[in-house]
């Protein structure tokens, strides 16, 4: 048993050594949140993006976004209580719903510009107010700027 485990955790660690997504020089994924924050990033036409969020009392958001355009996004969202530990599992809400579209792509000199909505909130689902103990952002505007440290 020991042997496999070792094997499995050697096998991962050396195929993730080559694999790439968002940070580094070979990037090939924008941030699309910085923690809850959205941020002027875009899935690339035609590709899949998918988020998960856990939150107390054993819950996860869990979201899908997919790019129909060049720089236009959308997806869906939906939560759960009680996935994670005991109980039996609770679907929260309503389903949340997501639009984002970059306006402006990122230069030298000046940051990606983008706009969007996104409707579903994060946390638990309160009956009693009707609202997710942290509200949606709504529509945003973001701008994001990337840099390189050079030593």
């Amino acid at each position: 048993m020991k042997y496999i485990f070792l094997f499995t955790l050697t096998f991962f660690s050396f195929k993730s050594a080559f694999a790439q997504g968002s940070a580094g020089s070979r990037t090939t994924v924008e941030s699309r949140f910085i923690v809850d924050v959205p941020t002027a990033g875009v899935i690339a036409k035609s590709k899949i993006g998918a988020y998960i969020h856990a939150f107390e009392g054993g819950g996860i958001m869990t979201e899908v976004s997919y790019g129909i355009f060049k720089n236009i996004n959308v997806g869906g969202s939906y939560s759960f209580t009680n996935v994670i530990g005991s109980g039996s599992p609770e679907v929260q809400g309503i389903p949340g719903l997501h639009v984002r579209a970059r306006i402006l792509d990122e230069a030298i000199y000046y940051p990606a510009i983008s706009l969007g909505a996104s409707t579903q909130g994060r946390g638990a689902f309160l009956k009693s107010a009707k609202s997710f103990q942290t509200p949606s952002p709504g529509a945003f505007l973001a701008l994001s700027k990337a840099f390189t440290w050079q030593l």
